[in-house]
C-alpha cells in the first residue's frame, strides 16, 4: 500500500499558529480528528480540516480504504511564501510587515483492529 498522503501548499496563515492546532490532532483517528477540529475555535483548524478530508477521500477513493479504519500517522507543517510589506512610521521611515504561508502535510495510515 502507498502513502495515504495528502497536502495544502502556500495556506496564507503562519506556520506557529497552524502547528498549534497540527499538535491537537496528531496521531489521532481521522474520524475523532475532524470531530475534533469541528469544535475549535480557530482559522487554522479550519484549513487543517479541509485537508485531513482531502486525504481521507484520497483514501477512499484510490484504496478503497474505509475513513473508519484510518489513522493520522504523521502531520507537519512547513513554512511557504512569505509577502513582504511595508507600514509608513514616522520620520518618513518605514517598517517591514512579513505576510507568512504554509505548507501543511498529511499522512494516514491504515489501523488493523
Amino acid at each position: 500500500m502507498e502513502n495515504l498522503t495528502s497536502s495544502g501548499n502556500n495556506i496564507r496563515i503562519a506556520p506557529q499558529k497552524l502547528e498549534l492546532i497540527a499538535e491537537m490532532v496528531r496521531g489521532q483517528d481521522a474520524n475523532t480528528a475532524i470531530m475534533k477540529l469541528g469544535f475549535v475555535n480557530k482559522k487554522g483548524a479550519k484549513l487543517i480540516s479541509k485537508v485531513l478530508k482531502s486525504a481521507i477521500a484520497n483514501a477512499e477513493n484510490n484504496f478503497q480504504i474505509s475513513s473508519d479504519k484510518l489513522v493520522i500517522k504523521e502531520i507537519y507543517v512547513t513554512q511557504a511564501l512569505t509577502y513582504k510589506r511595508g507600514i509608513a512610521v514616522s520620520r518618513g521611515r518605514s517598517r517591514e510587515i512579513l505576510k507568512r504561508g504554509s505548507n501543511v502535510t498529511i499522512t494516514l495510515n491504515q489501523k488493523y483492529i
